[in-house]
């Protein structure tokens, strides 16, 4: 199960990075490895409704009744360090233009074990991707680089 991570980031945009980063390291392992994961949104969800608060989620007692009712053993936590995204764009959408991506992110991840009751992982990941390229667009169909 996954909770919501806490955010150091300086990142002002439209994205709640504390729980749409832990919902794509969710969806991820969903899809990429198959296994059965509770995603931050529906921890607080399910939280919410056994009367708890959001603020109390990270309590591990809170989270033990909530893995243990729902045969969760392991609970993802984190914190957002660094995150910034850059985007560049320039020339002619209907026709050809110029597109820049640059993004960065740095979280710690921690592993906790319910059934051990005890952290099992905890490392800091940092990931930089700079996508610069040239995309040809027609009738303001997107670039393959922008989809």
């Amino acid at each position: 199960m996954f909770l919501p991570f806490e955010n150091e980031s300086s990142y002002k945009g439209a994205w709640n990075l504390s729980t749409e980063v832990p919902n794509y390291f969710a969806a991820y392992a969903r899809e990429l490895y198959g296994i059965n994961v509770l995603s931050s949104t529906a921890s607080v969800k399910l939280a919410d409704d056994r009367g708890f608060y959001v603020k109390d989620i990270p309590d591990i007692e809170v989270i033990q009744f909530i893995a243990n009712e729902y045969q969760f053993r392991y609970a993802m936590f984190g914190k957002i360090n660094k995150f910034n995204i850059n985007r560049f764009i320039a020339g002619e959408p209907t026709l050809a233009g110029y597109e820049a991506y640059s993004c960065l992110i740095e979280v710690t991840i921690r592993l906790f074990d319910i059934e051990k009751n005890e952290f099992i992982f905890n490392e800091k990941i940092e990931e930089e991707v700079n996508d610069r390229g040239f995309g040809l667009t027609l009738l303001g169909k997107p670039s393959t680089e922008k989809e």
